[in-house]
């Protein structure tokens, strides 16, 4: 399957048959929602994986009974509840607009995340509106206790993020389910997800931390925090920069969520092999040893990763 091109002809065909009002705003909701430079970039280009959107079609190629349609189903379920969960964090984070039209259009994708889902099911409930509920739970959650910059543990990281990534699972344990695999393929698959999603959620923490704490909070902060690692503060109000940098860094904390994201992503792998998912365990390898890579450039050279980020997206500005 041409994952890219099913991805970006779901979402055309979505856009075809929304009211015409809203057809603009559509096409437009990844600049929108800040997740895109331009309105052209499809949205098979937004993310940096393709598992982000068609993760359910990654599974498939390991499933016999899985047939095109089921997969486009299941993976169309997945994609929307998948945007609709970015759009709805951009928003309530204040990084995006939610104007009357978009929230809408999110109205219209929700109905038909929860139809595509209850086709493949069998169901008239949809799993989605739990999962949504939970994810935002989480993200309240998580938002209030950065905000206050509490002490926390990784057992707490841990659980607020993979909470937060609820939406990701519904549909490829669909699709597992109307292709005959049994209970012990449907962990697989959980256990699969749970170690990508958190694996990219533990090295996205590392490289955008201080982008995050200047807009609330940050986990590395927190998280150092909750390592028993105290640096004095600039007068009596918010820590400054600089001393928050000197916790984060002295704590040795973002080279140990490398280390975490690696081994998530080690398990993936190992597990999507298992499955016979090899385009999906060949990817979450690819993840494991860049992850293991940065873990150990940043014990060795604190803040490396965000440097090295920082860099990277100056040389591209600067080359485009």
């Amino acid at each position: 399957m041409d994952f890219s091109n099913n991805v970006d002809a779901i979402w055309n065909a979505f856009c075809d048959e929304l009211p015409l009002d809203l057809q603009p705003h559509a096409r437009a909701l990844a600049v929108g929602m800040v997740l895109a430079p331009l309105p052209e970039i499809p949205w098979s280009m937004v993310f940096k994986n393709e598992v982000t959107l068609a993760a359910p079609a990654l599974f498939a190629t390991a499933m016999p009974q899985a047939t095109r349609q089921m997969t486009m189903i299941a993976t169309t379920a997945h994609m929307l509840a998948v945007i609709v969960a970015f759009a709805t964090d951009r928003m309530l984070d204040g990084q995006a607009e939610g104007s009357p039209q978009v929230l809408r259009l999110l109205e219209h994708m929700r109905v038909e995340r929860d139809r595509a889902i209850c086709e493949l099911t069998g169901s008239e409930v949809s799993p989605y509106q739990d999962a949504e509920y939970s994810a935002l739970c989480a993200i309240n959650t998580e938002r209030i206790l950065l905000h206050h910059g509490i002490a926390l543990s990784f057992s707490d990281y841990s659980k607020l993020s993979l909470a937060k990534q609820a939406v990701a699972f519904p549909a490829s344990l669909a699709l597992a389910r109307a292709a005959g695999w049994d209970g012990r393929h449907k962990r697989a698959i959980e256990s699969v997800l749970r170690g990508i999603v958190l694996g990219l959620q533990f090295h996205d923490d590392v490289v955008d931390w201080e982008d995050d704490w200047n807009k609330g909070g940050a986990w590395a902060v927190s998280l150092g925090r909750g390592l028993a690692i105290r640096e004095s503060a600039s007068g009596s109000g918010m820590p400054n920069v600089e001393s928050v940098r000197r916790l984060v860094h002295r704590s040795g904390v973002l080279a140990t969520m490398m280390t975490m994201a690696r081994w998530r992503y080690r398990m993936a792998a190992r597990l999507a092999s298992l499955l016979g998912a090899d385009r999906l365990s060949g990817w979450a390898r690819e993840q494991e040893l860049t992850a293991a890579e940065l873990a150990e450039r940043e014990g060795n050279s604190a803040g490396y990763v965000v440097r090295a980020h920082q860099l990277s997206s100056w040389a591209t500005e600067v080359i485009e």
